[in-house]
């Protein structure tokens, strides 16, 4: 690879999303991001509805996805089992819910600057 190009190349590349990722790339990012909050969003309902998983598997005679391996009637578990997996839960959900709440932070961000450069043109950020 040629070392002279590449330093030429990484040198324009600032100026080159400044002027280029004005309208395409920003529309581009934006409709990116609006998939990646609708992925976490589907993933929050998904990790929400375990715990309702769970108890519909113990319901109909199976082991709870692996919490009661002898069914309900013999199982065993220590006394923090329950409490362990709400608390992996609610970090997982608020770890998500984080994440959206960023996503969508940015995708305001990048929705507002785009509109203050189509009233001003000369508009930089």
């Amino acid at each position: 690879m040629n070392y002279e190009r590449v330093v030429r190349t990484v040198a324009v590349l600032p100026e080159a999303l400044q002027t280029a990722g004005a309208a395409v790339g920003s529309a581009r990012v934006r409709l990116v991001l609006r998939f990646v909050i609708g992925l976490l969003v589907v993933a929050a309902i998904g990790v929400a509805t375990v715990p309702l998983l769970i108890v519909l598997d113990i319901r109909d005679g199976g082991d709870g996805w692996g919490l009661c391996t002898d069914g309900l009637s013999a199982c065993r578990t220590s006394y923090f089992a329950g409490f362990e997996f709400v608390a992996a839960m609610f970090v997982g959900l608020f770890a998500i819910l984080g994440l959206i709440a960023g996503c969508v932070r940015l995708l305001r961000w990048l929705e507002a600057r785009s509109s203050r450069r189509e009233l001003d043109p000369g508009y930089r950020l």
